[in-house]
């Protein structure tokens, strides 16, 4: 079954920050979601892409952080087809869900087509708390 979200999701009138986390590993998301909570973020989880985009649709977080490499549909192409669902609700960049681009699989070269991917940040993993935030 599908996790459930760490803890209650914000009403639309919440200005609380939030977080979506999306990874195929239940230990990350758990170690993730802690991590986020620690610099106050509410959490929800999403184990796929597929559970992402739909998540996404449903809701605006303050920042989703996205692994590439899951099952179902990778973070390459869960964070496409949200683009696109904004580019057709004619949203400017400045009001897109910010989606942070993690993997221990990103090398030295990767950042920047990340980036002209459409993720606003890049973090490898393992990462640290003072990094989450600075992203």
């Amino acid at each position: 079954s599908p996790p459930q979200p760490s803890s209650v999701a914000p009403s639309s009138t919440d200005c609380s920050p939030s977080a979506l986390i999306v990874d195929d590993s239940a230990v990350t998301r758990r170690v993730l979601s802690r991590m986020a909570q620690s610099l106050g973020y509410t959490t929800a989880e999403a184990c796929d892409g597929v559970e992402a985009v739909a998540r996404l649709l449903e809701r605006r977080f303050t920042i989703v952080t996205m692994d590439l490499q899951m099952p179902r549909l990778d973070g390459h192409a869960a964070l496409r087809s949200v683009r696109k669902h904004e580019a057709s609700q004619g949203l400017r960049q400045s009001q897109r869900q910010r989606v942070i681009a993690c993997s221990s699989a990103i090398g030295e070269g990767d950042q920047g087509p990340l980036l002209a991917a459409g993720f606003d940040a890049v973090l490898r993993k393992p990462f640290t708390v003072e990094r989450l935030r600075a992203s």
